[in-house]
């Protein structure tokens, strides 16, 4: 009777999780953004036989090759790509949701528990949408990283026992760090439970004679699975060495202090679990060793059970080292890199801890009603089963608003109806130009039929002709000046890529005689996206005459005439 109850619980949030992606993606697709255009580019260079590349035809080495793979084999079978990734990210969170109400049924005594665990992927416990589906709305490869973590934490308990089979395990780790690098915490979570493993069946060795040719198949089969999961990942860091001469792409310089990740870390996590935590002021690095403290306290709760059936124990363990393990591990990458740590980069987290924290409750809620008056006594399973239908009404209540602006706007990014209906980008895509075409943001014409090309970051909004006498339209209400500008580009002024682009730019001007650029205004652009500018003096007349064709409200459109003599 409980197995069909708990499997109707995490079969109705799936398929509500799953429409609820869907629904939010009705319109234009997932959410694009910066890095969504790269895993494009590189689907479709792939698939025109130029390997992977990334939109500017640099090597695609910041991220693995898995979902652009995934997103190419879509295209092969006559999908649209971005429409692709809105069905795979639905997907990929019924799948999430169902491994982790199997997590949450193998760790509980009841079916409320197992109710209660599938309503928090779907609600987070201070009545907002969870985290998850933020991660779930953008075309990125999280939904498919956080599928493999659930599916690698579902299987990765059987590395403690010693009938464990671990090449399954393996197998996901790897698939896992092919499609996103902090997929290497499950290798380490999965060594961490081995070597455990390794630990307790020696002991029980020294109390029994085991056949000691069983002891070296489990170290043969651990083995050929670590090999599994670090060979594709150890193949593609060679590659990327190979042609960039870093193991994952030349990135910027770091921006963050380590003190300043744990503190973002515990923000974080306070706005997930803390009602009111960003009115309350609470600093993040005491959250965040709340949150530790909390954790060690459901270890105990839950390791120290009268009866810790044999199969909860494992997987208590399993879910406490990978979150400890990733939340460390991303935490130090982040301060040592130049970007902010994120929700979505926590988001793998949020299943273990939701399904640690109910089976602690559970736990809990056991022990009190034993001790407790028999006039008093309520069953557990109800109480969990009342608070599964209160999240589930609120978290309803509070998405009526934003699943309507979804469906009206777009889902984020450039599926939205300010990119999708932007004079600039309907211009460049209903012109057809004889001559090269650039751009400071290139990467939004890749949703169009249009070829062009980045524009050296060394140009600046300052360079372009402030006066319109060559258009027949008005000129942008507002222009950003060089004080207010800032650096927003992944290639610095000076380094190769830049000086790629500038001679690439040189060289098709003298042989084309002639050039479109076309500028977006940081100020006007509309919706979010990284429109990039530079804070170079540098001026585009050093290269040849200036002259406006068009100008939009997000923008204007520019032709470059090479010189007779132009240096």
């Amino acid at each position: 009777m409980r197995r069909n109850l708990d499997a109707l619980a995490i079969a109705a949030a799936a398929l509500a999780g799953a429409a609820l992606i869907l629904a939010s993606s009705v319109k234009y697709g997932p959410a694009v953004g910066p890095d969504s255009i790269n895993y494009m580019a590189a689907a479709r260079n792939l698939l025109a036989g130029r390997g992977f590349r990334m939109w500017d035809g640099a090597p695609f080495a910041f991220w693995p090759p898995l979902f652009p793979m995934l997103l190419a084999g879509a295209e092969l079978a006559g999908l649209e790509m971005v429409r692709a990734a809105a069905f795979l990210n639905a997907i990929c969170f019924a799948g999430t949701i169902t491994a982790a109400g199997l997590c949450a049924r193998r760790c509980t005594r009841s079916t409320g528990a197992v109710a209660l665990a599938a309503a928090l992927m779907l609600v987070s416990p201070v009545l907002r949408l969870s985290p998850l589906i933020d991660a779930h709305r953008w075309m990125l490869a999280e939904p498919l990283f956080l599928l493999l973590v659930m599916v690698f934490l579902l299987n990765a308990p059987r590395l403690l026992t010693p009938q464990g089979d671990p090449l399954l395990a393996g197998a996901v780790a790897a698939a896992a760090c092919l499609t996103r690098y902090i997929g290497v915490t499950l290798i380490a979570t999965g060594g961490l439970l081995w070597l455990l493993g390794l630990r307790r069946s020696r002991a029980a060795s020294a109390d029994r004679a085991d056949d000691p040719a069983a002891a070296r198949v489990r170290v043969a089969k651990a083995t050929f699975s670590g090999v599994i999961a670090v060979f594709g990942l150890g193949v593609w860091l060679a590659r990327n060495y190979i042609l960039t001469g870093t193991l994952t792409g030349e990135r910027l310089p770091p921006d963050n202090s380590l003190a300043g990740s744990f503190t973002a870390a515990g923000e974080i996590l306070g706005s997930w679990w803390v009602p009111f935590s960003g009115r309350l002021g609470l600093p993040g690095v005491a959250v965040l060793a709340a949150f530790g403290a909390a954790g060690v306290g459901a270890a105990w709760v839950l390791l120290s059970r009268r009866r810790a059936e044999a199969e909860a124990r494992p997987y208590v363990l399993t879910l406490l080292a990978f979150t400890a393990i990733y939340t460390l591990a991303v935490v130090v990458l982040t301060s040592r890199t130049w970007v902010t740590l994120q929700s979505r980069m926590l988001s793998p987290i949020y299943p273990p801890m939701v399904v640690l924290a109910v089976a602690a409750l559970d736990e809990l809620l056991a022990r009190i009603g034993r001790r407790a008056a028999r006039p008093l006594r309520v069953g557990r399973g109800t109480l969990m089963c009342a608070a599964a239908v209160v999240i589930v009404l609120a978290g309803a209540a509070r998405s009526v608003g934003w699943l309507g602006g979804m469906i009206r706007d777009g889902s984020g990014g450039l599926s939205t109806v300010g990119w999708h209906e932007s004079p600039m980008v309907n211009f460049v895509r209903s012109h057809r130009f004889d001559k090269p075409v650039f751009s400071n943001s290139p990467e939004i014409f890749l949703l169009t039929d249009a070829v062009v090309r980045a524009i050296p970051p060394a140009f600046t909004s300052d360079s372009l002709p402030l006066n319109a006498e060559f258009a027949d339209n008005k000129a942008p209400d507002r222009r950003t000046s060089p004080s207010e500008q800032c650096y927003i580009d992944d290639s610095p002024p000076g380094s190769d890529r830049a000086r790629q682009r500038l001679d690439e730019f040189r060289r098709l001007l003298a042989r084309e005689n002639e050039c479109y650029v076309a500028y977006f205004e940081p100020a006007s652009a509309p919706e979010w996206f990284p429109v990039r500018r530079s804070c170079s003096m540098d001026r585009l007349g050093e290269f040849g005459d200036v002259r406006m064709v068009a100008v939009f409200s997000d923008g204007a459109v520019y032709s470059i005439t090479a010189r007779t003599r132009a240096r």
